[in-house]
């Protein structure tokens, strides 16, 4: 991940994976965070001592003007949470006044909406659960979109769809199964009025929710593509230690990491045949080392390749017609994990 340094690599990696401005935020938010012009024009040398006081009741003014707005759209919030309001009312509510306020009340409520889906994503699923959607939408191309669904001709289908992307949900299949996941990339939007620690937590997790890394137990990005997540999380633990979204960054890290050096049940990191390392992980590796070497992923990749080559590059062996392990590169996935 580095370039000269490891400060450099970290940055420069968040940069490439995060769409261009994620990293821009809070522009104007210091001096105007409710979204009105605040005056606090200072009198010249020659002002007298009543002016200079009048000029600050009327930046105190301006201040309690802005604290009350604030009061004021925090308490909204709050009776939507009070009433239970959908992720499309709450949505509603983040495009109208996420802009208005303080970046710190604006992470609350952000973080709020978060913690909003992980709950709903549940019933979500649950209002999909029909059979006739699962027909209707078989039968159209995948990804469905807008202009697609209107192959549907059942209208409560329909409706069903529209209201889930409505809810800020898309659509995804596996295994003949339909089910929503949040789109997280809908709330980038929302970057200029985010603190930059919550702006790039969320677009570690539309990084996912924009094209998924895994499905049906098989990688479907490539291994150099699943390396820059990995490291791209890495760079988020080490750029905001004290972030509330650390320890979920974290184990996020080590999925990827345990996912890059294990492979998945149908994209494995060896050969079916051999059970040697396969080529293309081989290639991903010595690229990943090359270039982040000051990374704790590269040190963990760098210490792999060493154990593979000591044994030939065998993942596995075989034994008595059967796959069987290869102590000690067994033993280092282990304790490599384990000691994250």
């Amino acid at each position: 991940m580095t370039r000269q340094t490891q400060w450099r690599s970290y940055t420069a990696l968040l940069m490439a994976i995060m769409l261009a401005g994620t990293l821009l935020v809070g522009c104007g938010k210091a001096s105007d965070p409710g979204g009105d012009t605040v005056h606090n024009e200072q009198t010249g040398s020659g002002s007298t001592g009543s002016e200079t006081t009048n000029g600050g009741n009327g930046s105190n003014d301006a201040d309690s003007a802005d604290q009350e707005k604030t009061e004021r759209i925090v308490a909204e919030y709050e009776a939507l949470k009070t009433k239970q309001a959908d992720a499309k009312e709450r949505l509603a509510f983040l495009d109208a006044n996420l802009a208005k306020l303080p970046a710190d009340e604006a992470d609350r409520i952000m973080r709020d909406m978060l913690a909003f889906y992980e709950q709903d994503l549940e019933p979500a699923q649950q209002r999909l659960a029909d059979q006739r959607i699962d027909e209707q939408l078989a039968a159209i191309e995948w990804p469905i979109t807008p202009e697609k669904l209107n192959q549907v001709t059942d209208d409560k289908v329909k409706r069903a769809i529209e209201n889930v992307w409505a809810e800020g949900y898309k659509l995804e299949a596996t295994e003949g199964m339909i089910f929503p996941v949040v789109d997280y990339g809908l709330l980038k939007k929302h970057a200029g009025s985010l603190s930059p620690q919550l702006v790039d937590y969320i677009a570690l997790l539309a990084l996912e929710s924009d094209e998924k890394s895994s499905s049906d137990a098989g990688l479907v990005i490539s291994w150099d593509q699943l390396a820059e997540r990995t490291l791209a999380h890495e760079a988020y633990l080490t750029r905001y230690p004290d972030a509330p979204e650390f320890a979920r960054v974290k184990q996020l890290f080590q999925n990827y990491l345990s996912m890059y050096l294990y492979g998945l049940n149908n994209t494995p990191v060896f050969d079916f045949d051999t059970y040697k390392l396969a080529e293309e992980v081989k290639a991903s590796y010595t690229k990943t080392v090359a270039a982040h070497p000051d990374t704790k992923t590269g040190e963990i990749v760098k210490g792999f390749l060493a154990v593979l080559e000591r044994n030939d590059w065998q993942v596995f062996v075989k034994k008595n017609g059967e796959q069987a392990d290869v102590p000690e590169v067994k033993a280092y996935r282990e304790k490599a994990l384990a000691e994250l």
